[in-house]
């Protein structure tokens, strides 16, 4: 059943220049506010990013998360709703405001700094109306053996995950769509979820592992104390637990399913209370062929091979 939901494109900054790994040995990080920063026809990327999710025809109206002072001005076929904090900061105040004017509705996110290719989104967009009940719903994006059609992103750390029955598994990528029910959202952890998860991005899953759960101690603590207050049992401790020990592991062996996956995410991003009550929605990690949402534009020679330009106008 086709969907139309509201988008909001994040448009913060990367201040510092993002760590790349040892595959990425001599590439040059962006910096700054690529939505802006890096343009495409003479176009800022972001508007190149609103017009090809609103001509999807599944994503309406569009909003654009970011510094009111960087995008008042340039005149975007968009709403500003203006933040400047971290990653995980922006998605909260943007999901804030934006359910507050679509009551009821899941919202969609992505970022500024894709080129979605429209044959992409119609997939995406075929498979998102087919999963009404998603409380989250976060695609992996398949990709080729041997970087095949990576290019200048072939440095991007992947994942392999086990499909069918037996032994035969996909890499992925992780795409840069995601749609969320705010409602069952765990508003007191998720956005320090996010922000480690994004400042780790470019990370081994075992390395991401390690200092994820080093930075994470204590925002889990202080939400365990809050639910012990409110006469909640406790369960973030034991997600994270769960998904460290058993599916960091798995991830990095290739040894999990999208299913198993789900399973373990879900607890960490979705309020317990609402699980109960809402069985079947659940944290949903299709497989999709549609690599333009996986591929960010993070460094100079991925800008130069999508043909875009670094570089206000």
């Amino acid at each position: 059943m086709p969907v139309t939901l509201p988008l909001v494109i994040l448009g913060g900054s990367d201040r510092r220049a993002a760590a790349l790994p040892e595959a990425a040995a001599g590439k040059h990080p962006l910096t700054g506010y690529k939505g802006v920063d890096v343009r495409l026809g003479g176009r800022p990327l972001v508007e190149v990013v609103a017009d090809r999710f609103r001509a999807s025809g599944a994503f309406d109206p569009v909003y654009l998360a970011g510094p009111e002072v960087v995008y008042r001005d340039l005149g975007l076929p968009v709403t500003v709703i203006p933040t400047d904090g971290s990653f995980g900061r922006n998605v909260k105040v943007a999901m804030d405001r934006v359910r507050a004017l679509h009551p009821g509705a899941r919202i969609g996110f992505t970022t500024c700094d894709i080129v979605p290719d429209a044959a992409d989104l119609a997939r995406a967009a075929e498979r998102l109306g087919a999963e009404p009940a998603a409380d989250v719903w976060f695609p992996l994006i398949r990709v080729a053996e041997g970087n095949a059609g990576l290019g200048a992103s072939a440095w991007k750390p992947s994942y392999r995950v086990r499909v069918g029955q037996g032994d035969e598994t996909v890499r992925i990528l992780p795409g840069h769509l995601v749609v969320v029910r705010p409602e069952a959202i765990r508003w007191d952890f998720f956005d320090r979820l996010l922000d480690e998860g994004y400042g780790t991005r470019n990370r081994g899953v075992l390395l991401r592992r390690t200092q994820m759960i080093r930075r994470l101690l204590g925002a889990v603590g202080s939400a365990e104390f809050r639910s012990l207050k409110a006469g909640v049992a406790p369960t973030l401790t034991l997600a994270l637990l769960r998904i460290a020990l058993w599916g960091a592991r798995g991830l990095a062996a290739g040894k999990l399913s999208p299913e198993t996956l789900e399973r373990l995410t879900d607890p960490l991003f979705v309020d317990p209370a609402h699980r109960r009550a809402h069985p079947q929605g659940g944290f949903r990690l299709p497989i999709l062929d549609a690599p333009s949402l996986a591929l960010d534009i993070d460094t100079e020679e991925e800008a130069k091979e999508r043909g875009v330009e670094v570089g206000r106008g």
